[in-house]
């Protein structure tokens, strides 16, 4: 049985994998907020195809997650990490998250430390997919500057954890051993 969660940004249609052809394809059209073609269980259009689970046996199953968006919203750019690029996005990931960890990674575009970083937390986003990792690139637009100045980001890589909104823990390094045993310390409340 699919389920639907429906977001400012679009919406995430959850369901067991099977071919999207023909007449189970119909009812995605009139979802809010959809917008593409399904072809054969792809998305086009300014959509994304990923899988999400809670646990070893749905990953095993490979569960489907669809979600439309706008260009200026998010996209997903590694493993189960999406990409902020407005203050509004973000909030809205804060508010579907409710008590989940919420995992921020801000990095630059010329920042070697970021690229170096940015794997390794692309493998823990597989291994925790009922945390939510977000990714904001500090100089991509004014917004996303405008987000460093507000938070005073003066290094990066630069890590917050949030919960409920709220946030919860910071540190700046790229460090993989430090990243790991501060969300480790984190996850497990």
């Amino acid at each position: 049985m699919a389920s639907l969660v429906l977001g400012a940004s679009g919406a995430i249609v959850c369901g067991q994998p099977k071919e999207l052809t023909g007449s189970n394809t119909k009812g995605f059209n009139s979802i809010p907020g959809f917008r593409g073609q399904l072809s054969s269980g792809v998305l086009h259009d300014k959509c994304l195809l990923g899988f999400s689970s809670t646990s070893s046996t749905q990953r095993k199953h490979a569960w489907w997650i669809a979600r439309s968006v706008s260009e200026e919203a998010a996209t997903e750019i590694e493993g189960g990490v999406m990409e902020v690029e407005d203050e509004a996005t973000l909030e809205q990931y804060f508010r579907e998250a409710g008590d989940k960890l919420v995992v921020l990674d801000i990095s630059t575009k010329t920042c070697g430390p970021c690229k170096m970083i940015y794997p390794k937390l692309v493998k823990m986003s597989k291994e925790y997919p009922d945390a939510v990792f977000l990714k904001i690139m500090g100089d991509l637009n004014s917004g996303t500057r405008a987000l460093m100045r507000k938070w005073g980001v003066r290094a990066v890589p630069n890590f917050r954890f949030f919960r409920n909104g709220e946030l919860i823990h910071s540190h700046s390094g790229a460090n993989e051993d430090e990243l790991r045993r501060n969300f480790l310390a984190h996850y497990e409340k």
